[in-house]
């Protein structure tokens, strides 16, 4: 079986802290593939979905790490790119008091936005069905514009895109310019995640109904909207809806949000859906409810690609939740 995800975008080691909640700074990093194309990518295969990575690290003692970790995952590691002047990004994760918040991402490097347009494997992405990439491609030079011929190469060969906004402020120079590329790749997305927050940068509204409608205006095809513990909403021209989140003991937030990606390509697959196609309101909630036990799954353990749930857990947790989601109506969360 070739290639079914290609995933572009942060290619890091996530270096989480160890920190007693009474403690000023932490007594030690644990390191971890990190990055929402590593994140997505090494959930996908946990899913029984053959992923590729397209980045760059570098030739240091992190950059090894990265690469034997994400084999182990069965990744295909054809487009990684390893640059000998460079080393690896890296990523420290900061837990946040009470665990529930967001944790605090500081991030050192840039040589995942180094991949050149004369570096990506288009052998990889000749074979693929699906092609997913967040908005650090669009951050700087050279990776910008490798990310544009990318785009280029789905339009024309009518490939699915896959955009997950993961707006990261602090690494843009001017928010203005972060919003037009942004945009700009939303509208030929055929799924586009965002969060709540993502959504008002974009249109400007505070209303899920209102913003979703000028995603759909600028040409988004299927859009949905990460609401945290309230669930999600999704919209297409077809319809709209609510996706319950899963009541689970959350112990870190961290790539859930990746790992809700993952399942929505997963179905997507599974589905096969095709590209410029909305989905039937029934058939987008039951991918979301699929994604959101992705999503609460890993958010259940500590870390990113370590607590990525597989397609057997995922299908377990399901059939345990049956009751709630039998009658499979398109339901306001509570």
């Amino acid at each position: 079986m070739g290639v079914e995800v290609v995933c572009c975008g942060e290619t890091v080691v996530d270096l989480f802290a160890r920190q007693d909640h009474l403690a000023f700074f932490p007594d030690a990093f644990v390191p971890s593939p990190g990055g929402a194309a590593v994140n997505v990518a090494v959930a996908l295969t946990r899913l029984g979905v053959q992923s590729a990575l397209l980045g760059k690290i570098g030739g240091d003692i992190f950059g090894r790490f990265l690469n034997d970790a994400l084999s182990r995952e069965n990744v295909d590691l054809r487009g990684l790119r390893i640059s000998q002047g460079k080393p690896t990004s890296l990523t420290f994760v900061f837990r946040k008091e009470p665990l529930f918040l967001e944790p605090l991402f500081i991030r050192y490097g840039t040589t995942d936005m180094s991949l050149q347009k004369e570096e990506v494997s288009w052998e990889v992405l000749q074979e693929t069905r699906v092609v997913h990439c967040v908005s650090l491609c669009l951050v700087r030079e050279p990776l910008r514009s490798a990310t544009w011929e990318i785009l280029d190469f789905c339009r024309e060969r009518k490939v699915f895109l896959s955009f997950d906004v993961n707006h990261r402020p602090l690494l843009w120079k001017n928010p203005d310019e972060a919003k037009d590329l942004i945009m700009r790749v939303a509208e030929m997305s055929d799924f586009l995640k965002l969060t709540r927050e993502e959504l008002q940068f974009l249109t400007g509204c505070h209303n899920l109904e209102e913003g979703v409608v000028i995603l759909l205006q600028r040409g988004v095809t299927n859009c949905v909207v990460t609401l945290g513990q309230e669930g999600a909403f999704f919209a297409n021209s077809l319809g709209t809806g609510f996706i319950p989140a899963f009541s689970v003991l959350a112990v870190d937030p961290t790539g859930c949000g990746d790992a809700f990606c993952a399942g929505i390509l997963k179905e997507v697959l599974s589905r096969k859906v095709t590209k410029g196609d909305p989905i039937s309101p029934k058939e987008f909630y039951g991918m979301g409810v699929f994604a959101s036990a992705c999503g609460a799954l890993t958010a259940q353990k500590w870390g990113s690609s370590a607590s990525f749930p597989t397609l057997t857990e995922v299908e377990q947790f399901l059939r345990e939740k049956m009751l709630i989601w039998e009658k499979g109506n398109l339901i306001s969360p509570q």
